[in-house]
């Protein structure tokens, strides 16, 4: 009988669902990926990601500081520092996240929230936001963060031009 390996990126999004569903044998799974030269970066990634689940911050930072190599791993960064109450080293990690790939729009979200509750810059915080909705249409976030700047810049006419082209967007 032949016996078949599941594909590598199988085995990664294996891994990503028992991490993010908290399945006891995450951790096995994760050991058997590091063990893999081919996905040593995303078992990185995911390792840091359930340590961040279970708020041990500081070795989900360690682990992480070993894949800092692409936008993924930035915006996890960020989001570990964020939850650590960092925000000067999260805005630091978004930054190289937007660097690494301009399409991360989850980067741009916090971004937005950066400036707007940080940085005391609710212009900057819009076009963080806009660039976010930008890059994904569907995002509630993005959507809320844009017109809750635009309320604190007093900016009415632009709230009502987001709102109907959300609402237009939501039922095409």
């Amino acid at each position: 009988m032949l016996s078949v390996e599941p594909s590598i990126q199988l085995q990664v999004i294996h891994a990503r669902t028992n991490i993010l569903l908290d399945e006891p044998d995450a951790t096995v799974i994760l050991s058997n990926l590091e063990s893999q030269d081919e996905t040593k970066l995303q078992a990185f990634i995911l390792k840091a990601l359930h340590l961040q689940k279970h708020k041990q911050y500081e070795d989900a930072i360690n682990t992480l500081e070993l894949a800092l190599e692409n936008s993924e791993a930035w915006l996890l960064f960020g989001k570990i520092y964020w939850d650590m109450e960092d925000y000067n080293h999260s805005l630091m990690a978004f930054l190289n996240g937007v660097q690494a790939d301009r399409n991360n729009w989850e980067c741009m979200v916090y971004l937005g929230h950066y400036y707007r509750e940080h940085g005391n810059d609710i212009e900057r915080s819009r076009r963080c936001y806009h660039a976010a909705l930008q890059i994904n249409p569907n995002s509630e976030e993005a959507g809320i963060g844009l017109s809750t700047a635009y309320r604190l810049l007093k900016n009415t006419v632009s709230i009502i031009q987001t709102y109907f082209s959300i609402k237009t967007q939501i039922y095409m």
